[in-house]
């Protein structure tokens, strides 16, 4: 197929980060039996957090931080009586702390842990959603977009003229609900992309821009050129999870456009297995991808779209003289 040549090299894996509230303290009193271990489950830490433990015990401990999906051991050291330690989080997910008493008494301790999300990682997150934008434009003929991460007063995101407004409730509500962070990666994908749709279809005066059953469709489309068709799986099956009783409910009282998301997740699933879904996309593609992008994709097999790349590119070339 010739899309192979065409796809956009999109980097978002970390883009979970900013779901995690800025900073969280516990307070921690264990009594633990001779040679005994207790654990503490970590949920949802993200990459670039703090974590900060101090306490002050009536013996020594060992101290072990450790993933929960791959037992990979973070931090493990011998604790005096009384100790703080700083740990940095470099990967995001599930982990587990473990405290054992290795001596032959009971041991007592209290103390805190704290977790905050450090700012380098926020401006990480900024810098990713600027190179976003900066890897459209080097596929399409567009305006720089203006991806925002803000605080919202509810869970949503937003398209608003060349600006998408990622709210961090939202993320930190797909990151609550998806089962894990591989699915909470793929619907932040697709929140982006169906944002990102209004943008461009926006930009490129689209008369159906605010249909969000057609922004939908582009979303999966700009998903495929990502190479992460199973994000457009992983949104329907989001979908399917809504109660389409209250749903209904709130598109009446809102004057809402969405579609009920049982119906989105139909849509989306029939698209993800359309091989025909770019194709029948290119007539409106075409005129906004850039030239050597263009060029790349001219040797299709398809007559009709060959024709038309030609037909586009020859309008871009200067007049000759006379």
């Amino acid at each position: 197929m010739f899309f192979r040549a065409f796809c956009l090299p999109l980097v978002l894996v970390s883009l979970a980060s900013p779901s995690v509230a800025a900073e969280k303290t516990l307070p921690i009193a264990l009594t633990l039996p001779a040679g005994q271990s207790k654990s503490a489950r970590l949920q949802n830490v993200q990459e670039g957090s703090i974590i900060t433990l101090a306490a002050q015990a009536e013996c020594e401990l060992w101290l072990d931080l450790m993933r929960e999906d791959n037992d990979l051991r973070v931090f493990a050291s011998k604790m005096p009586r009384e100790w703080s330690t700083v740990i940095r989080i470099v990967e995001s997910g599930q982990y587990l702390l473990y405290f054992h008493n290795r001596g032959d008494k009971e041991c007592s301790f209290k103390g805190e842990l704290n977790a905050r999300l450090d700012t380098q990682a926020g401006a990480s997150v900024d810098q990713q959603l600027r190179r976003l934008s900066e890897q459209l434009q080097k596929v399409f003929i567009m305006e720089p977009i203006d991806y925002q991460l803000v605080d919202c007063e509810s869970s949503n995101s937003y398209a608003k003229g060349s600006k998408v407004l990622i709210c961090r409730q939202h993320l930190e509500m797909l990151q609550q609900q998806a089962k894990d962070r591989e699915t909470a990666e793929h619907l932040i994908l697709f929140t982006l992309m169906h944002e990102t749709g209004h943008v461009l279809l926006t930009q490129w005066q689209y008369p159906f821009n605010n249909n969000e059953d057609v922004v939908d469709e582009f979303a999966a489309v700009l998903t495929r050129l990502t190479k992460k068709d199973e994000a457009v799986i992983s949104q329907a099956e989001y979908f399917e999870q809504q109660p389409s009783a209250a749903e209904y409910e709130h598109i009446l009282a809102n004057n809402d456009r969405h579609t009920l998301s049982i119906q989105r997740a139909r849509n989306l699933r029939a698209w993800a297995e359309d091989q025909s879904l770019l194709a029948r996309w290119m007539p409106v593609l075409i005129p906004h991808i850039q030239s050597d992008q263009l060029r790349g994709i001219s040797t299709t097999k398809n007559p009709e779209l060959a024709e038309r790349i030609a037909t586009e590119l020859a309008s871009r070339q200067p007049a000759s003289p006379k």
